[in-house]
């Protein structure tokens, strides 16, 4: 049995259709977006090998019976293949566009080739907390594909996560006793609040104060440094710039990450749109009837005349809720299709003297002397010769 999904978003819809440009039968999975997403592909290939193996907690009652003739499973594990694993060598392949016509096709493609060494966000944060020694943790709502993270001396755990939180746009909390990470803007608002619900602790106090950051303040370009996946893991930049505004700041982050260049240049994108989205701060306060809410929620407040997302950050307690909050714009989360740079060929190396085989095999045509010699050159990253060289039997010595 042959399985496979394309790396693109939703691709578990529609998991047998190809996305080639030069094709007419081209097509994205049934409501895809035409994002690249890896952990799509994966979780596609875990859900279906796990629906017909009785030993894993995925199996599906029913799917995989034993035959009353046979003894044996009708679906043989081992006989399960995954589409496709492409013998040219990666990253030769798809990066090297000149030699391989259907390089482009990879980044939403079934290839398998370069993406086996990812791993799910919340296996990563999951691991790390576990190595810290840490148990009461939920980790169970990131996602997200580390294609590689690098953590290179000995630090906290707090330390360890928090280039992912800045990449991947999720917060630790403290809920329930155990730490919880969720995605920012995911989740619907929990609550709707409007100048009645909010209260005062001494009468003639404000209910609510709103700030706004001055534009001044905020960055016009945002750059982050990076592990870049192509060739042999050179650091890399990308760069996100609002076109208007009079701000000349720029904000800048060392990601420890293995990124593709697209998926990094999507990131910083929504690095910069997040840090203008979040530039309104509120503080209020609430009854102890709201003691359901926790940092980290989403509330719709209808304050100052008009209606708003408000993601809170801390929430204090004496009598009353104190709650600090910033403003919230679910859709900068949402990820962006920035293309991937076209990657620069690496010179071919020559390891050792060249080797020369004589063969005495039949004319390659009539018309040459029996005498001459011909060579068919072959290089790593190059084709074939499209016809022979015909040479002397002194000269291909020579």
């Amino acid at each position: 049995m042959e399985i496979g999904c394309p790396a693109v978003d939703k691709g578990a819809n529609q998991p047998n259709v190809f996305v080639d440009p030069k094709s007419s039968e081209s097509a994205y999975p049934y409501y895809s977006r035409g994002f690249r997403d890896d952990l799509m592909q994966a979780r596609h290939r875990q859900v279906l090998t796990d629906a017909f193996d009785w030993s894993k907690p995925g199996y599906v009652a029913g799917i995989n019976p034993v035959s009353t003739v046979t003894g044996q499973r009708m679906v043989d594990l081992a006989h399960v293949h995954v589409y496709c694993w492409d013998a040219r060598p990666f990253p030769a392949f798809p990066s090297a566009t000149t030699y391989w016509g259907d390089g482009e096709n990879w980044e939403h493609g079934h290839w398998i080739n370069g993406r086996l060494g990812g791993a799910a966000l919340n296996e990563v944060v999951s691991a790390i907390l576990t190595e810290q020694g840490f148990s009461e943790f939920d980790a169970s709502g990131l996602t997200g594909t580390v294609p590689g993270y690098v953590i290179d001396r000995t630090m906290a755990a707090r330390d360890a996560i928090q280039p992912l939180e800045l990449a991947y746009f999720f917060d630790s909390v403290e809920s329930s006793g155990r730490i919880v990470f969720r995605h920012r803007g995911r989740a619907a608002p929990a609550i709707s609040l409007g100048p009645d619900d909010l209260v005062e602790e001494d009468a003639g106090d404000a209910l609510y104060e709103l700030t706004r950051a001055q534009e001044t303040d905020l960055p016009a370009s945002a750059k982050v440094r990076y592990i870049s996946s192509i060739d042999d893991y050179p650091q890399a930049v990308v760069e996100a710039r609002r076109l208007t505004g009079a701000s000349g700041r720029i904000a800048e982050a060392d990601l420890p990450i293995v990124l593709d260049d697209g998926l990094a240049g999507a990131m910083v994108e929504s690095w910069l749109y997040e840090t203008w989205a979040t530039r309104e701060s509120a503080t209020f306060k609430l009854p102890p009837s709201a003691l359901a809410l926790e940092p980290g929620d989403i509330v719709a407040a209808n304050i100052a005349g008009r209606s708003r997302l408000l993601r809170l950050t801390d929430v204090s307690e004496h009598g009353v809720r104190d709650v600090q909050a910033l403003s919230i714009d679910p859709s900068v989360y949402d990820q962006i299709d920035v293309p991937s740079r076209t990657a620069t060929p690496p010179p071919l190396v020559q390891i050792g003297s060249p080797g020369v085989a004589l063969m005495d095999l039949p004319q390659w045509s009539a018309g040459y002397d029996a005498s001459s010699g011909f060579v068919m050159q072959a290089a790593i990253g190059k084709s074939f010769s499209s016809r022979p060289q015909s040479l002397s039997i002194r000269e291909l010595i020579a």
